[in-house]
């Protein structure tokens, strides 16, 4: 769901970030990580494994060079199996298309 609302946000989709904000305060998230996702990088409150999600989110989300999208993906084999790869990339961009429909 973090990697739903960092798409949302880089994205600039207000109503998507909402929604995806309202879905981790109800999985009990508190309102402290909630506020600190714009620096999500520099914050302790989230684990190293939160993190390279986020980063995969930015990435996928912000069409990054193609050379550096390979470091990511291959940093957050560290944190995540192929399996949870395919299925976070897979949230990633459903959120991303979803956004898009939105905006033709």
């Amino acid at each position: 769901e973090w990697a739903r609302l960092d798409a949302s946000r880089v994205r600039n989709n207000p109503d998507c970030v909402k929604k995806h904000q309202k879905r981790l305060r109800a999985l009990g998230e508190t309102k402290r990580r909630l506020s600190e996702l714009d620096h999500w990088s520099q914050s302790p409150a989230f684990t190293e494994r939160e993190k390279a999600a986020l980063r995969l989110s930015e990435i996928i989300s912000l069409d990054k060079p193609k050379n550096l999208s390979i470091l990511i993906f291959k940093a957050a084999r560290r944190y995540f199996n192929a399996e949870e790869i395919v299925r976070l990339t897979m949230a990633i961009m459903a959120v991303n298309d979803w956004i898009d429909l939105q905006e033709r």
